[in-house]
């Protein structure tokens, strides 16, 4: 018996189908007895997708890690600069390949 509230969890895979499609790494998900569920976005800001997926988070009161690139993070500083102030924690993937 899942304790995550339906809509969460029609969120998540919402999110896994379509933001990431067939891109979805092997682990999708690991067994736990904590009540918790993580989110990670890679390559981010996105100026496309970006917006659309803060708008999701925030709907349902969820908060994500953004692993940024530091060349889009330079062209759209206003992006991080909500994510963090909604809460979102950033990670750096580096420069854009």
């Amino acid at each position: 018996m899942s304790i995550l509230p339906v809509g969460v969890k029609r969120f998540i895979r919402w999110t896994a189908s379509r933001l990431l499609g067939d891109l979805m790494g092997s682990v999708i998900s690991v067994r736990t007895d904590d009540q918790i569920v993580v989110l990670t976005y890679d390559d981010d800001p996105d100026p496309a997708s970006t917006p659309q997926v803060l708008n999701a988070l925030s709907l349902h009161g969820l908060t994500a890690t953004f692993f940024v690139l530091v060349d889009r993070a330079r062209e759209h500083p206003e992006m991080l600069l909500r994510g963090r102030g909604e809460g979102h924690r950033r990670g750096s993937k580096g420069r854009e390949r």
